[in-house]
C-alpha cells in the first residue's frame, strides 16, 4: 500500500499562482484515479489551469466516459492501480475509442521498471505520486501542446498538398487551354 502526502488543507476555488502553464492549455482531460480525495484535488488543479475534466473512479467508468466523449479528449491522466480495470488496460482499450489521446500515467510505484518502460511507449508520460502540482501542469500543457503542434504540422502539409496538386491541375488545364 502506498502513502500519498498531501497538504492538510487546500483551496483551489481560485487559480493557484504559478499553476497556469505559459501557454493557454484549453481541452478536455479524462481523470482516473480510484482515490476520491487525490481526484477531486486534481481535477480542481486541472479545472484551475484551464481543463475541462472529466472524472472517473476507475477504468471501467473511464472507458464508459471516453466512448460518449471520444472526439474531445485531449488527454487521459490515470492512476496505473485501480479496482476492476487499471490504468494500463484502460489506454488498452481508449487506443480502439480515442487514438489521439495523449496519456499521463500515474503511480505510487516506480520500482517496476518493466513496468514505466511499458507506459512510457508511445509517448506517454509517468509520474511518481506525490508529484509537484505545477510540474504536473505544465508537463501535461506540454504534452498536450506537442499533440497539437503535431497535428497543425499534419494538417497545414495536407493543405499544401492539396494546394499543390490543385495548382499542378489548373496549370495543366491553363496550358491545355492554350495549345
Amino acid at each position: 500500500m502506498a502513502k500519498l502526502y498531501l497538504p492538510a488543507a487546500i483551496n483551489l476555488s481560485e487559480p493557484v499562482a504559478g499553476l497556469r502553464p505559459p501557454c493557454e492549455p484549453g481541452g478536455t482531460i479524462l481523470l482516473a484515479e480510484d482515490d476520491p480525495s487525490l481526484r477531486r484535488m486534481i481535477s480542481q488543479v486541472l479545472v484551475s489551469s484551464g481543463y475541462v475534466v472529466l472524472e472517473a473512479k476507475n477504468g471501467m467508468v473511464a472507458l464508459e466516459i471516453a466512448k460518449r466523449h471520444h472526439d474531445g479528449i485531449a488527454a487521459v491522466v490515470t492512476d496505473i492501480g485501480m479496482p476492476q480495470m487499471g490504468g494500463i488496460e484502460l489506454v488498452k482499450q481508449l487506443e480502439l475509442v480515442c487514438p489521439e489521446a495523449r496519456i499521463v500515467y500515474m503511480s505510487g510505484f516506480s520500482e517496476d521498471i518493466a513496468l514505466v518502460n511499458e507506459c512510457v511507449r508511445g509517448g506517454a508520460l509517468f509520474l511518481v505520486k506525490p508529484f509537484p502540482l505545477r510540474e504536473f501542469v505544465k508537463k501535461l500543457a506540454d504534452l498536450i501542446g506537442k499533440s497539437r503542434t503535431s497535428e497543425m504540422l499534419s494538417a497545414a502539409n495536407r493543405v499544401a498538398t492539396n494546394t499543390s496538386h490543385s495548382r499542378c491541375a489548373q496549370s495543366g488545364t491553363a496550358e491545355a487551354k492554350e495549345s
